[in-house]
């Protein structure tokens, strides 16, 4: 079962199409829930990964994740920004479960770390 969630929203911005690209980044979570949740605007988080061993200690040592940002819009409106991420050597999956809903004319793209789908 989906959980239903609503976008954090910036001024005039339209709720409906807000609401739907939340409906996306709801399903996303629904069929493939993140190891870890994250706020929409952390950058980067640290996390203790089982493969990423220290030689002489052969335990879990804490790893970085960069957590880039994804920006979906349906139309030249309304786009909703989440993060996400994944541990290059063992897998582990971050995300925003809540998405930061934008106008695309006052919040454009960061430049080099944009997703599209």
């Amino acid at each position: 079962m989906t959980t239903q969630h609503d976008p954090v929203m910036d001024m005039q911005v339209d709720e409906h199409s807000a609401k739907i690209l939340q409906q996306r980044l709801d399903a996303l979570n629904g069929a493939d829930y993140p190891d870890m949740v994250i706020p929409y605007f952390q950058g980067n988080v640290r996390h203790s990964c089982p493969k990423a061993r220290q030689s002489t200690a052969r335990r879990a040592v804490s790893s970085s994740i960069d957590v880039r940002e994804i920006y979906w819009s349906d139309d030249d409106v309304t786009a909703l920004i989440f993060r996400a991420g994944t541990c290059k050597k063992c897998g582990f999956l971050v995300r925003s479960v809540i998405g930061r809903a934008v106008n695309v004319a006052d919040r454009p793209p960061i430049s080099g770390r944009v997703g599209r789908d």
